[in-house]
């Protein structure tokens, strides 16, 4: 199973989801070197998966001098704005010498910089709406496993995708059964298309990342039975799925491509 979008806070890297607008801010801090080239290539790849309007990157509390830093900038922005449906990569609070090398180089692709990330969150309200997107507050109990899939099942029609209906609300099931039997808090379901991809979230008030069983379970006694077996099944299901900070909680997320990316918008 590829766990590689499960995204945890780290003192080297943070993120912050935000589910009303579709921006994921990630902080970048300390020293440059391979580790943290590393681990941001990961932490940025997963943010992209998740296909967030935009993704803030603040390096206010990066240690550059030398400007190293500036080719990641411009690998990831490249790769963010392949997607079918662009998703805008916006650097902001950049060390000197990285903002030097973003603003001379002339290979590469162009990085957008902002002096703050306040600025950097009004520049990408100019960035791409999506078209359809409702979201389902529910309470931590056995009932909202029904409400929820049900409601997600019902929006793809209403969406124009009833091909996906029934894999969105078997995804549905088993994260928001997943929500209410660990986090054990209130949570709230979103569901909305992306460009290409249908994408959901379960957002709730607890912080650790779900757990994955470590085998896959054959045997419907074991999905039934073991704790994080039921991930397998969205892992099987989903085109992607993983895990984001958010300011209450967590989001966890997955999507699902659609064919011919054909919506009326």
């Amino acid at each position: 199973m590829d766990t590689s979008n499960l995204v945890r806070n780290t003192d080297q890297v943070s993120c912050l989801n935000d589910r009303d607008e579709c921006v994921t801010t990630v902080v970048v801090r300390g020293p440059w070197g391979n580790q943290l080239r590393t681990l941001m290539s990961r932490v940025l790849r997963a943010c992209v998966a998740e296909t967030p309007r935009v993704i803030v990157v603040d390096l206010s509390e990066l240690s550059d001098d030398q400007g190293e830093s500036a080719m990641t900038w411009q690998t990831l922005t490249r790769f963010a704005a392949q997607r079918r449906a662009p998703i805008g990569l916006i650097v902001c609070s950049s060390p000197p010498r990285v903002a030097e090398r973003l603003q001379a180089s002339s290979t590469g692709a162009a990085v957008t910089t902002a002096e703050t990330v306040a600025a950097a969150r009004a520049a990408g309200a100019g960035y791409l709406q999506w078209p359809h997107q409702h979201r389902l507050p529910l309470p931590p109990d056995r009932v909202a496993v029904f409400l929820g899939g049900r409601t997600v099942h019902d929006l793809c029609i209403s969406f124009g995708l009833p091909a996906l209906a029934p894999t969105a609300r078997l995804i549905a099931s088993e994260l928001i059964s997943n929500a209410v039997d660990h986090a054990r808090t209130d949570l709230d379901v979103a569901l909305s298309v992306r460009g290409d991809v249908l994408h959901l979230g379960v957002y709730d008030r607890h912080s650790g990342l779900p757990v994955v069983a470590e085998a896959e379970p054959w045997h419907p006694d074991q999905l039934r039975d073991k704790h994080g077996a039921g991930l397998w099944l969205v892992d099987a299901a989903a085109t992607a799925w993983g895990a984001l900070p958010w300011h209450s909680g967590k989001l966890v997320w997955a999507t699902l491509a659609i064919d011919g990316w054909a919506i009326d918008e």
